[in-house]
């Protein structure tokens, strides 16, 4: 997913990780890694309206993320 700035792009892996990729002259660095979940992999990402919360859901621990 990508911010409504177009600068930041947030993806989820098989990893179980958080990766933050920031647009440097139209290419994506990679920023900042965060583990969130130990028991899946992240399935669906989300931000809220104001994009200061990040929302993820794993594949099996039935809880949601909020960070």
């Amino acid at each position: 997913m990508i911010n409504n700035n177009d600068n930041l792009l947030i993806s989820g892996c098989y990893d179980r990780a958080i990766r933050f990729w920031r647009n440097h002259q139209n290419q994506w660095i990679f920023h900042q890694k965060l583990q969130i979940c130990y028991y899946g992999v992240i399935i669906s990402l989300s931000l809220n309206e104001s994009e200061n919360y990040l929302i993820c859901l794993s594949e099996f621990e039935n809880k949601i993320f909020v960070c």
